[in-house]
């Protein structure tokens, strides 16, 4: 009945060989054995994620996190990973809870403070980019009065 934790050291020692279909398989293998073994999803993931493929890997993630009774590595896991998928809206809450995790019980870890400062960095990138995009509008009016009483409108950022 234990079988899918032998499943699951064997797969990560074989993921940290970079022998990846190998360690997939036995990762499956354990989830066959135990579907809520939070570990192995988080790690599958991992898994993925190193061979870039990150949609399998965010799927993994999420269903890990909602399992993990100590989730702050899983939230840092998946804020990750949804920051490399380009959505840091949405990376920012996760990053933020696991730092705030860690910090509530008096155990930092320098990893998830340097995730969140990138996440932060990736969302300012995104706001400016949004903010000197310009609407519609802008280009409408820009382009269509021909020097008619054209009025500006300014560009506004829209959620």
């Amino acid at each position: 009945p234990e079988a899918w934790v032998a499943y699951g050291n064997l797969a990560c020692m074989l993921a940290e060989q970079s022998r990846y279909e190998e360690a997939i398989e036995l990762f499956h293998n354990a989830l066959a054995v135990n579907p809520r073994h939070f570990e192995s999803l988080g790690d599958l993931g991992t898994t993925y994620d190193r061979q870039g493929r990150l949609n399998d890997a965010l799927p993994l993630y999420e269903r890990a996190l909602a399992l993990d009774p100590d989730p702050k590595a899983a939230e840092n896991r998946y804020g990750s990973a949804l920051l490399r998928s380009g959505a840091p809206q949405e990376a920012i809450g996760h990053l933020e809870r696991a730092t705030e995790i860690a910090l509530g019980e008096r155990t930092p870890i320098p990893r998830f403070h340097v995730d969140l400062g990138v996440g932060y960095a990736a969302l300012k990138e995104e706001t400016e980019r949004l903010m000197a995009t310009p609407t519609r509008a802008q280009t409408h009016s820009r382009h269509s009065s021909h020097g008619r009483g054209a009025v500006d409108v300014p560009a506004t950022h829209v959620e």
